[in-house]
């Protein structure tokens, strides 16, 4: 009984860093390699991980699958630039009238939909 309570009190400590880097991240408008490094360095890396049983592993992992759903649907937005530095966003399709040479040159990012708000141009990745 005393393991499952201790495997219990890991599965709360390792899902709270969990909501810790996320929160982090949506307020500091992190990049998405930023945030896997600083997961990895508190949750992956930590001792509660490697000690922790396969249930509470799965647990965490579905908690953080959670998090990084809530951000790739409300959070951040697909944004196309073109070879000129006109920016597109979704619902501007007017990049399709432009020549295939223009349309081959676009690069696309995930960017933070606040700084999109603010007239920022931070990426997720």
């Amino acid at each position: 009984m005393a393991k499952i309570e201790e495997s219990l009190k890991r599965q709360d400590r390792l899902a709270n860093r969990i909501r810790d880097v996320y929160s982090g991240v949506e307020h500091f408008e992190q990049s998405h390699v930023e945030m896997l490094n600083i997961r990895c360095k508190q949750v992956h890396q930590s001792k509660d991980w490697k000690q922790s049983p396969h249930w509470v592993l799965s647990f965490v992992q579905g908690v953080e699958s959670e998090l990084n759903n809530r951000i790739w649907q409300h959070l951040v937005e697909w944004v196309l630039i073109g070879p000129d530095g006109r920016m597109f966003r979704k619902d501007d399709d007017s990049w399709l009238k432009g020549s295939h040479v223009y349309k081959s040159s676009m690069f696309g990012f995930h960017v933070w939909k606040t700084s999109l708000a603010e007239g920022k141009f931070a990426i997720w990745c």
